[in-house]
């Protein structure tokens, strides 16, 4: 109750509305992955590993949002970027292991 005083709710509705935007980037991230492995499970289509460099694109791009912020906000949104560090994980190990690992290097480099 104390936080919704004075300057606290401005800093409340500012987390809450990175929060929403952060899981709304990641959750469109997770999703498109998704169906694009199970559109084309052995990767022989060239719009399948595009579209997933794509995806890593948007998940550095999901961590500069967040890191843009100030300490505090940062501190709070630190399941985001651990969320992004997982998926984009799980992308890479996907695509290393139909053999285009070369493909994630560049992202995996930016979250290191």
């Amino acid at each position: 109750k104390e936080q919704l005083v004075g300057k606290g709710v401005d800093e409340l509705w500012k987390k809450r509305g990175i929060a929403v935007a952060v899981r709304f980037k990641l959750g469109r991230c997770l999703a498109l992955y998704q169906q694009t492995i199970r559109k084309d499970e052995g990767a022989k289509r060239r719009d399948t590993i595009e579209t997933l460099r794509d995806v890593l694109r948007d998940i550095v791009s999901c961590v500069k949002f967040v890191n843009t912020w100030e300490v505090g906000v940062r501190e709070e949104m630190y399941w985001a970027v651990y969320n992004s560090c997982v998926l984009a994980l799980r992308l890479a190990r996907w695509l290393r292991l139909h053999g285009f690992g070369g493909a994630c290097v560049e992202a995996l480099g930016r979250l290191a």
